[in-house]
């Protein structure tokens, strides 16, 4: 399972799973503003790993496909996950803050399981429009 992780694409993807958890753990510390910048890492990963998988030649349906799946994942965290736990910590347990978090986990949730079953079928992102 782990040979999939020495695609060049599927490598760049799990690194910016790592910087998710990383970004996580200063939360959890108490220093939310250095949780947001390692988690712009994660986002420049995601960027990265859709050019790289374009330009890898010869690369097996396999690695794509597990890499498809690791990018809807490190989409949640660093786009839901990480941004509800900011609001979440930052709001100090107020209801507030912890409705909106709640809020962006499931239209993370909904994000990547729609994505998942239909991809993009207009072929640009739009996200309101089903």
């Amino acid at each position: 399972m782990l040979r999939y992780l020495v695609d060049p694409a599927n490598a760049i993807t799990t690194s910016g799973i790592i910087f998710s958890g990383l970004a996580l753990r200063e939360l959890l510390v108490g220093q939310p503003e250095l949780a947001v910048a390692i988690s712009l890492w994660s986002m420049l990963a995601d960027q990265l790993d859709g050019v790289i998988a374009g330009r890898t030649k010869n690369r097996s349906p396999e690695a794509a496909k597990i890499g498809k799946s690791l990018d809807g994942f490190s989409d949640l965290i660093y786009g839901s996950v990480i941004p509800a736990a900011v609001v979440m910590s930052l709001g100090g347990g107020e209801l507030t803050s912890i409705i909106v978090g709640i809020v962006l986990l499931v239209a993370g949730a909904l994000r990547l399981s729609y994505f998942s079953n239909f991809g993009l079928t207009t072929g640009y992102f739009t996200m309101l429009s089903h």
